[in-house]
């Protein structure tokens, strides 16, 4: 098994570092944190983005279909915004639309 964690802000670059990890040790895969942050500009994902992110990430790890069935575990880390976390996440039919709380 490998262990990674990843954050970026381009949900293409997650898909294939994830997939080229397997590919390289031929192992599963945990992903024991991922999260939307922009170390370019040195700051969190907005709302918007964050989403956006988080959506396509985990659509693809749910999914047999891209071939993430390696993917044996994963956990969202969280989503930033001022140093503050933002907490739960709302469903709506599978995707994330909202946060329902911030944690202080």
């Amino acid at each position: 098994m490998a262990a990674i964690d990843w954050y970026g802000t381009n949900a293409s670059y997650f898909k294939s570092y994830v997939k080229d990890l397997h590919s390289t040790f031929g192992k599963p895969i945990w992903i024991t944190e991922w999260a939307c942050h922009d170390f370019v500009q040195n700051r969190p994902c907005s709302k918007p983005e964050t989403l956006r992110f988080l959506n396509e990430t985990k659509g693809y790890l749910d999914s047999n279909v891209d071939g993430a069935e390696f993917v044996e575990r994963y956990a969202w880390f969280g989503a930033m915004r001022e140093g503050n976390m933002e907490g739960i996440l709302k469903v709506r039919n599978g995707h994330f639309i909202e946060c329902l709380f911030w944690l202080i």
